[in-house]
């Protein structure tokens, strides 16, 4: 599988749920950080894009990664595109996640992995599709 790419211009098309994938930051160019709640990241990031044809609810989740990560869910265009969610030390190993995160049918999103300080290293990404809770009769 190809990895992510170096920013939302070169995204890495998920073509469908559930998608898996890993590769490196390493040696890609520091493009994004958001404060969630720590700023000031100049690690190097890599970035994939989902346009779900309807709307989702989506985990997405970094777990098995190398390295203190952080996560970001922009929406929209690369030239307009809006925070929707952010993540970092979803697990106590300092690796995130986002779970739960409801996408709507028909918007681009960006899924970027970043770094924590100036934190760079081999990633393992997971989106899947959360599916609703059947309710009991």
């Amino acid at each position: 599988m190809k990895q992510g790419g170096d920013n939302c211009g070169s995204a890495t098309v998920i073509p469908g749920l559930p998608f898996a994938d890993n590769g490196t930051t390493v040696g890609y160019t520091n493009d994004y950080d958001e404060v969630c709640p720590y700023s000031g990241s100049t690690a190097p990031d890599v970035v994939y894009s989902f346009a779900p044809a309807t709307n989702v609810v989506v985990n997405i989740d970094l777990w098995g990664s190398s390295y203190d990560t952080k996560l970001y869910v922009y929406q929209g265009t690369c030239d307009n595109a809006h925070l929707v969610a952010c993540n970092d030390d979803y697990y106590s190993n300092y690796v995130s996640a986002i779970m739960n995160q409801p996408l709507s049918g028909g918007s681009t999103y960006y899924i970027v992995i970043d770094g924590y300080g100036g934190a760079s290293g081999d990633y393992v990404l997971n989106v899947t599709e959360v599916q609703p809770r059947s309710e009991a009769r």
